[in-house]
């Protein structure tokens, strides 16, 4: 798996203070295991149970604090802002194409992903005369897990099972704070998108695809093609700008 952990601040002090904590994380992985025919070969490849299996987990977790203060006789303004972008673009592959694949048992086929983008961000300005504070989270979770088999043949006299699972999380918590002696401005936006892709199939390739063909039917004999995803996004904000 990959797991990306940032911790940003930044803190500011004067008559008139301005400070920003930018961040931008990105993660693209291409992960598969795959039978395939070679140079128009075709695989052949007997065992008793025979599995194919591709598992990954991305997780980024970003912690942004920022703080600007300012205070003086005359002008007086601080400003302190944050930017945490946070993008997971990976594919997850497991497949069989164009081979002969035999099991005595089982054969199994199998793409499996957890994804979780965690963004959390404090920001305050803080003046005797004027303070604004603001915070923007983008996160966005856009992979791709595929199971599938195209052409050739599968046979087995136990179970077939060409599944795609995956789980995708977004959580934010933005909190922004201004406060000033004459005006005080916050803001907090959080745009967070998952648009996935989680697909198990059977389709044909270059020839084409037989499961269970000439094997007779028997009660343990089985054949599941299962996609199914769960995705989650809890965000939560709040801001607060006061004049005193």
């Amino acid at each position: 798996g990959t797991q990306v952990e940032v911790k940003a601040g930044q803190f500011t002090l004067g008559s008139i203070a301005i400070g920003a904590a930018v961040d931008h994380t990105s993660i693209r992985n291409t992960t598969a295991a795959f039978i395939n025919q070679a140079d128009s070969i075709q695989s052949t490849v007997y065992g008793r149970d025979v599995e194919v299996t591709s598992d990954t987990k991305e997780e980024v977790d970003v912690v942004v604090v920022g703080a600007a203060i300012s205070g003086s006789m005359g002008i007086s303004v601080s400003v302190s802002g944050s930017v945490s972008v946070s993008d997971i673009n990976s594919d997850n592959l497991a497949y069989i194409d164009d081979s002969e694949v035999t099991a005595v048992d089982t054969l199994t086929i199998a793409a499996r992903d957890i994804a979780a983008v965690n963004t959390t961000s404090y920001v305050t300005g803080v003046s005797t005369l004027a303070g604004a504070g603001g915070t923007v989270g983008v996160n966005t979770i856009q992979n791709t897990t595929e199971a599938r088999t195209a052409g050739g043949s599968l046979k087995a006299y136990g179970a077939i099972a060409i599944t795609a699972d995956s789980t995708d999380t977004i959580k934010t918590e933005l909190v922004t704070a201004g406060v000033g002696g004459l005006a005080g401005l916050a803001g907090a936006v959080a745009v967070n998108t998952i648009e996935t892709i989680t697909e198990a199939t059977v389709s044909k390739g270059t020839q084409g695809a037989w499961i269970n063909r000439g094997y007779p039917g028997t009660a343990l004999q089985t054949v599941v093609v299962s996609a199914t995803n769960d995705s989650t996004i809890d965000s939560k904000g709040g801001s607060i700008g006061t004049g005193v």
